[in-house]
């Protein structure tokens, strides 16, 4: 009989924790965690256990992507609003 346990690290959803392999989704994360799952194996009079660690990377980095996403949004604002205000100018001088 096999028992999964995770002992430390962001929240991992284990497929079968009572199996003897598992599998998991990585939860996202904003900088790099280190995740602590345990295994113990008994047979129902022995038992044994051992302990393996990985690494949850931030491959990803979300906010350094909204960070330079609402620079280049903002930029597009102001092209817009001066084009806009540039049209009204024109429809006002035409009117004249």
């Amino acid at each position: 009989m096999y028992l999964w346990t995770q002992l430390s690290g962001p929240p991992l959803h284990l497929s079968d924790a009572s199996a003897k392999t598992i599998s998991f989704t990585l939860p996202n994360v904003k900088s790099n965690q280190v995740t602590e799952l345990k295994v113990t194996v008994t047979d129902g009079i022995l038992s044994t256990s051992t302990s393996t660690y990985l690494t949850v990377t931030d491959v990803f980095p979300i906010k350094k992507v909204l960070a330079s996403s609402d620079g280049g949004s903002a930029d597009w604002s102001i092209i817009i609003i001066l084009i806009s205000a540039l049209g009204k100018t024109r429809k006002l001088n035409q009117r004249s």
